[in-house]
Protein backbone atom coordinates (compact mmCIF):
# COMPACT_ATOMS: atom_id res chain seq x y z
CA UNK A 1 0.00 0.00 0.00
CA UNK A 2 1.02 3.45 -0.39
CA UNK A 3 -0.46 6.27 1.15
CA UNK A 4 0.26 10.05 0.28
CA UNK A 5 0.08 12.52 2.32
CA UNK A 6 0.98 15.72 0.41
CA UNK A 7 0.94 19.37 1.88
CA UNK A 8 -1.77 21.95 -0.32
CA UNK A 9 1.59 23.05 -2.12
CA UNK A 10 3.02 19.75 -3.19
CA UNK A 11 -0.22 18.20 -4.67
CA UNK A 12 1.41 17.83 -7.75
CA UNK A 13 4.55 15.57 -6.63
CA UNK A 14 2.11 13.56 -5.23
CA UNK A 15 0.15 12.66 -8.22
CA UNK A 16 3.28 12.13 -10.22
CA UNK A 17 3.94 9.66 -7.16
CA UNK A 18 0.42 7.96 -8.10
CA UNK A 19 1.84 7.96 -11.74
CA UNK A 20 5.13 6.61 -11.23
CA UNK A 21 3.43 3.69 -9.01
CA UNK A 22 1.11 3.20 -12.43
CA UNK A 23 3.91 2.20 -14.10
CA UNK A 24 5.76 0.55 -11.52
CA UNK A 25 4.43 -1.55 -8.35
CA UNK A 26 1.31 -0.61 -8.62
CA UNK A 27 0.88 -0.74 -4.95
CA UNK A 28 -2.63 0.12 -3.46
CA UNK A 29 -3.75 4.16 -3.06
CA UNK A 30 -4.38 5.74 -0.29
CA UNK A 31 -4.21 10.07 0.39
CA UNK A 32 -5.02 12.33 2.77
CA UNK A 33 -7.66 14.72 2.23
CA UNK A 34 -5.59 17.18 0.62
CA UNK A 35 -5.65 15.50 -2.86
CA UNK A 36 -9.39 16.18 -2.65
CA UNK A 37 -9.46 18.50 -5.54
CA UNK A 38 -10.54 18.83 -8.62
CA UNK A 39 -7.20 19.22 -9.97
CA UNK A 40 -6.89 14.96 -8.75
CA UNK A 41 -9.24 13.78 -11.52
CA UNK A 42 -7.84 15.86 -14.06
CA UNK A 43 -5.80 12.89 -15.33
CA UNK A 44 -5.27 11.09 -18.73
CA UNK A 45 -4.69 7.44 -17.71
CA UNK A 46 -5.88 5.25 -14.37
CA UNK A 47 -2.74 6.33 -12.71
CA UNK A 48 -5.31 7.79 -9.60
CA UNK A 49 -7.90 5.11 -10.24
CA UNK A 50 -9.47 3.74 -6.96
CA UNK A 51 -7.64 5.84 -4.56
CA UNK A 52 -9.46 6.06 -1.26
CA UNK A 53 -9.19 8.89 1.30
CA UNK A 54 -11.38 9.64 4.28
CA UNK A 55 -13.03 12.97 4.18
CA UNK A 56 -14.35 15.07 6.32
CA UNK A 57 -17.45 16.16 4.58
CA UNK A 58 -18.43 14.71 1.25
CA UNK A 59 -21.56 16.92 -0.69
CA UNK A 60 -23.10 13.66 -2.03
CA UNK A 61 -24.01 12.24 1.31
CA UNK A 62 -25.11 15.40 2.56
CA UNK A 63 -27.71 16.62 0.66
CA UNK A 64 -30.32 16.75 2.62
CA UNK A 65 -28.75 19.06 5.40
CA UNK A 66 -29.61 22.60 5.82
CA UNK A 67 -26.00 23.82 5.14
CA UNK A 68 -26.01 21.88 1.73
CA UNK A 69 -29.53 24.28 1.07
CA UNK A 70 -28.02 27.09 1.89
CA UNK A 71 -25.00 26.89 -0.21
CA UNK A 72 -26.87 26.06 -3.16
CA UNK A 73 -29.22 28.83 -2.40
CA UNK A 74 -26.32 31.28 -2.28
CA UNK A 75 -24.34 30.26 -4.92
CA UNK A 76 -27.94 29.83 -7.06
CA UNK A 77 -26.16 26.50 -8.86
CA UNK A 78 -28.75 24.19 -10.96
CA UNK A 79 -26.10 21.34 -11.24
CA UNK A 80 -24.29 19.48 -9.25
CA UNK A 81 -23.20 21.66 -6.20
CA UNK A 82 -19.48 20.77 -5.78
CA UNK A 83 -18.75 21.46 -1.89
CA UNK A 84 -15.54 20.54 -0.29
CA UNK A 85 -14.74 19.42 3.10
CA UNK A 86 -12.97 23.11 3.34
CA UNK A 87 -16.07 24.54 2.49
CA UNK A 88 -17.87 22.81 5.39
CA UNK A 89 -15.19 23.37 7.83
CA UNK A 90 -14.90 26.96 7.10
CA UNK A 91 -18.40 27.57 7.58
CA UNK A 92 -18.07 25.44 10.99
CA UNK A 93 -14.96 27.52 12.17
CA UNK A 94 -17.36 30.92 10.82
CA UNK A 95 -20.37 29.55 12.91
CA UNK A 96 -18.28 28.34 15.77
CA UNK A 97 -16.56 32.60 15.80
CA UNK A 98 -20.06 33.85 15.14
CA UNK A 99 -21.89 32.29 18.09
CA UNK A 100 -18.80 33.13 20.65
CA UNK A 101 -18.68 37.20 19.80
CA UNK A 102 -22.44 37.22 19.73
CA UNK A 103 -22.81 35.54 23.49
CA UNK A 104 -19.72 38.42 23.95
CA UNK A 105 -21.69 41.18 22.74
CA UNK A 106 -24.85 40.41 24.80
CA UNK A 107 -22.28 40.97 27.84
CA UNK A 108 -23.67 43.91 29.79
CA UNK A 109 -19.65 45.16 29.23
CA UNK A 110 -18.08 42.91 27.02
CA UNK A 111 -14.43 41.87 27.27
CA UNK A 112 -13.47 41.56 22.84
CA UNK A 113 -10.32 39.69 23.80
CA UNK A 114 -8.65 36.60 22.59
CA UNK A 115 -9.12 35.26 25.53
CA UNK A 116 -12.61 36.18 26.25
CA UNK A 117 -13.65 34.93 22.76
CA UNK A 118 -12.36 31.80 23.15
CA UNK A 119 -13.89 31.08 26.76
CA UNK A 120 -17.22 31.73 25.35
CA UNK A 121 -16.91 29.39 22.23
CA UNK A 122 -15.45 26.91 24.87
CA UNK A 123 -18.86 27.27 26.75
CA UNK A 124 -21.08 27.30 23.93
CA UNK A 125 -22.32 23.56 24.47
CA UNK A 126 -22.78 21.67 21.30
CA UNK A 127 -24.86 22.73 18.32
CA UNK A 128 -25.20 21.43 15.00
CA UNK A 129 -22.66 22.11 11.94
CA UNK A 130 -22.37 21.36 8.29
CA UNK A 131 -19.67 18.44 9.27
CA UNK A 132 -21.60 17.11 12.56
CA UNK A 133 -22.26 17.78 15.85
CA UNK A 134 -20.00 20.55 17.30
CA UNK A 135 -18.89 19.91 21.00
CA UNK A 136 -15.27 21.68 22.56
CA UNK A 137 -13.95 20.05 24.96
CA UNK A 138 -14.10 22.26 28.04
CA UNK A 139 -10.68 21.45 29.20
CA UNK A 140 -8.66 22.26 26.00
CA UNK A 141 -11.23 23.71 23.91
CA UNK A 142 -10.73 21.43 20.96
CA UNK A 143 -13.37 19.44 19.32
CA UNK A 144 -14.44 16.27 20.40
CA UNK A 145 -15.77 14.10 17.36
CA UNK A 146 -18.97 12.99 16.96
CA UNK A 147 -18.82 8.85 16.97
CA UNK A 148 -22.02 9.11 15.40
CA UNK A 149 -21.26 10.65 12.67
CA UNK A 150 -19.13 8.18 10.14
CA UNK A 151 -15.74 10.18 8.05
CA UNK A 152 -17.00 9.39 4.70
CA UNK A 153 -14.63 7.26 2.63
CA UNK A 154 -14.31 7.96 -1.44
CA UNK A 155 -12.64 6.66 -4.20
CA UNK A 156 -11.48 7.94 -7.35
CA UNK A 157 -13.70 6.18 -10.08
CA UNK A 158 -14.51 6.54 -13.66
CA UNK A 159 -17.65 8.91 -14.70
CA UNK A 160 -19.80 7.04 -16.06
CA UNK A 161 -21.63 9.72 -17.58
CA UNK A 162 -20.88 13.65 -17.85
CA UNK A 163 -23.21 14.98 -14.85
CA UNK A 164 -24.75 18.31 -14.97
CA UNK A 165 -22.36 20.90 -13.79
CA UNK A 166 -19.49 18.43 -13.73
CA UNK A 167 -15.73 19.62 -15.16
CA UNK A 168 -15.99 18.32 -18.72
CA UNK A 169 -12.29 17.94 -19.16
CA UNK A 170 -12.03 14.91 -16.34
CA UNK A 171 -13.31 11.34 -16.82
CA UNK A 172 -13.52 10.44 -13.30
CA UNK A 173 -14.63 11.66 -9.70
CA UNK A 174 -14.69 11.12 -6.17
CA UNK A 175 -17.50 8.36 -5.16
CA UNK A 176 -18.81 7.35 -1.63
CA UNK A 177 -17.41 4.16 -0.48
CA UNK A 178 -21.29 2.73 0.89
CA UNK A 179 -20.95 2.57 4.82
CA UNK A 180 -21.34 -1.21 4.92
CA UNK A 181 -18.41 -2.09 3.02
CA UNK A 182 -15.09 -1.83 4.77
CA UNK A 183 -11.97 -0.22 4.33
CA UNK A 184 -10.52 -4.00 3.94
CA UNK A 185 -12.68 -4.72 1.25
CA UNK A 186 -10.62 -2.19 -0.87
CA UNK A 187 -7.44 -3.09 0.00
CA UNK A 188 -6.25 -5.08 -2.92
CA UNK A 189 -3.70 -7.74 -3.34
Amino acid sequence: HLFLAPHVNTVADAILMAKQNADGPKFKLFSSPTLFTADTLLFEKDYMKDLVMAVYWYSDANETHPFYADAKGLWGTDGNLNITWRTALAYDAATVITKGLKKLLDEENPSLTRNALQQEIVNLGSFDGASGSIHLDISDGKRTVDQNHPIPLVKITKREAPSEGAEKSSRYEFKPIPEPETLEKHQTH
